[in-house]
């Protein structure tokens, strides 16, 4: 007998030898016999599995703890020295639209407030895991939260947060020390278009607001006159649309907008200190650096970027947006 490669016997073609080798080896592909052969079969799934966006970043004023806020209603409390989440919750299976902090007078702990797309404004209650005390906002979509400063905040008075409303009012709550949930107190004013961002004076005399109307209102706090009137816009023919401002505690206003600008203004005459055009695409974030004496900017590129935030001492900015991916800017500008 004849042998062929690895000392194994060659076979003739068609011979019994080459059947019962093609029987052991069960049908091939586009063979019908199926007498001896095992198919083994795999079945998978796929699925379209898509982030949720991080719509909000809400630093804690008493502690080293960032309150992260998703798209899809849930929400991650975060410590921002190790950069590891310590708690989360599932919320409500509405869209995330913003989150802020105040201080209960009672037992001077720090709660977590969310508003939703409903027009709601929730407690987030992170012991217990869950989301309650639901208040309605009865102006529409709550497209922006800011708590009054501590500072302004008088022993045994409610911690007023401002809530910036489709319906271009601005509404004021109050958290009420041992209290659960929020409690409406007031419309503060009533203006043009939607209001999309709001944000507080350092002495909580005034409150600063902005939307669709490519204006930026400064109103007072108490009586809600307006007490001036910024257009965002560098030229008449062509209307903005204010995404975010902040209010520095020197009194300077910062402005981003749908212009792709970065702008400073004075919050005494509203004349135009420093405009930052870099941008190519909305601006849709601002963060205070160092104490307020600088500001971050962040706008909607390949990566849209949708919440900053920044440590107290301005060490390190993070930031986070459609792809869920937090991104760490240290003092060289690093990213992380």
């Amino acid at each position: 007998m004849a042998t062929g490669k690895r000392g194994r016997p060659e076979k003739a073609a068609g011979g019994p030898a080459a059947g019962a080798q093609e029987d052991a080896a069960g049908p091939g592909p586009g063979s019908s016999s199926t007498t001896s052969g095992v198919v083994a079969l795999h079945r998978s799934r796929m699925f379209d599995w898509k982030p949720s966006a991080v719509v909000a970043i809400a630093p804690c004023p008493g502690a080293s703890l960032f309150a992260v806020g998703y798209e899809c209603g849930s929400l991650e409390l975060w410590d921002m020295h190790q950069l590891v989440c310590t708690q989360t919750v599932a919320g409500p299976s509405l869209e995330l639209t913003s989150v802020a902090w105040a201080r209960d007078t009672f037992n001077n702990s720090w709660r977590t407030f969310a508003a939703y797309l409903d027009g709601t404004v929730a407690e987030v209650v992170w012991r217990q895991a869950v989301v309650a005390h639901a208040v309605d906002s009865y102006g529409g979509v709550v497209w922006a939260l800011a708590a009054s400063p501590q500072s302004a905040v008088k022993p045994g008075f409610a911690h007023v947060l401002a809530a910036a409303c489709d319906d271009g009012s601005v509404r004021l709550f109050g958290c009420e020390g041992g209290e659960p949930g929020l409690v409406f107190e007031r419309v503060l004013a009533r203006l043009q278009g939607r209001l999309l961002c709001c944000a507080w004076h350092a002495g909580g005399t005034a409150l600063v607001v902005a939307g669709t109307s490519g204006n930026i209102h400064v109103l007072d706090a108490v009586t809600g006159h307006e007490q001036l009137r910024i257009t965002a816009a560098s030229t008449a023919v062509r209307p903005v649309t204010v995404w975010r401002v902040l209010s520095l505690p020197d009194g300077t206003l910062v402005s981003g907008d749908s212009d792709g600008a970065t702008q400073m203004w004075d919050s005494r005459f509203g004349t135009l200190l420093q405009r930052f055009p870099q941008h190519r695409a909305d601006v849709l974030a601002l963060a205070a650096l160092t104490g307020g004496l600088a500001a971050a900017a962040a706008a909607q590129h390949r990566a849209d970027v949708l919440a900053l935030a920044a440590l107290e001492d301005g060490s390190s900015v993070f930031a986070a947006g459609v792809d869920s991916q937090w991104r760490v800017a240290g003092p060289g500008g690093r990213g992380g």
